[in-house]
C-alpha cells in the first residue's frame, strides 16, 4: 500500500512501514510479518501475537521443526484458541509444510500408537467395573424427590 507522507504525516507513515515488515510471529529461526499472513488470507494479528508468544517457550528451531515433532496439546495454553490455531495454519500453507489436518492427524496417530503399546504392556480386561458415583448424595436424592413429586398421577 502507498502511504501519503502529505496526507498522513511522516512519523505515521514511517510506524506504519516499520508495523508492517516487523516480524509478528517467530518461530525459530522463521518469521512471519504481517504482510506475509495476509499474503494467505490471514488477518489474526492479535490471536498471531498471542501464537508468537506461546511458542517461545517450546524449545524449536523452525516452522518445519515445529511441524514435525511438537504435539499439538503442547500449545495448550491460556489465550491460545481457535483463531491462534487458525494462524498456525497459515503459517503451514505459506511454508508449503502440509495442512494443520495434517499436523493434528499425525499426533492422534502418534497417540494411537502409544496408547496400543501400553494396552499391550497392561492387560486391562482384569480390572474390576467402576461402581456408580453419587449413590446416595443429597443431590441423587433431591432428584428421586423432584421426579416423583413431578410425576402426574
Amino acid at each position: 500500500m502507498e502511504y501519503s507522507t502529505v496526507a498522513f504525516g511522516t512519523t505515521v507513515v514511517r510506524h506504519l512501514q516499520q508495523r508492517a515488515s516487523t516480524a509478528i510471529v517467530t518461530i525459530g529461526s522463521d518469521h512471519y510479518t504481517r504482510t506475509d499472513l495476509a499474503g494467505v488470507t490471514c488477518f489474526n494479528f492479535i490471536a498471531a501475537a498471542h501464537l508468537n508468544s506461546a511458542i517461545k517457550s517450546l524449545d524449536v528451531k523452525s516452522t518445519r521443526d515445529l511441524f514435525r515433532r511438537i504435539e499439538p496439546a503442547a500449545l495448550a495454553k491460556p489465550g491460545i484458541g481457535t483463531y491462534a490455531y487458525v494462524v498456525l495454519a497459515a503459517i503451514f500453507e505459506h511454508d508449503g509444510l502440509g495442512s494443520i489436518e495434517d499436523w493434528l492427524r499425525r499426533s492422534v496417530k502418534k497417540a494411537t500408537a502409544s496408547s496400543a503399546s501400553r494396552a499391550s504392556r497392561n492387560d486391562c480386561s482384569e480390572r474390576p467395573p467402576r461402581p456408580w458415583p453419587d449413590h446416595g448424595t443429597r443431590k441423587t436424592e433431591r432428584y428421586k424427590t423432584w421426579l416423583l413429586t413431578a410425576t402426574p398421577s
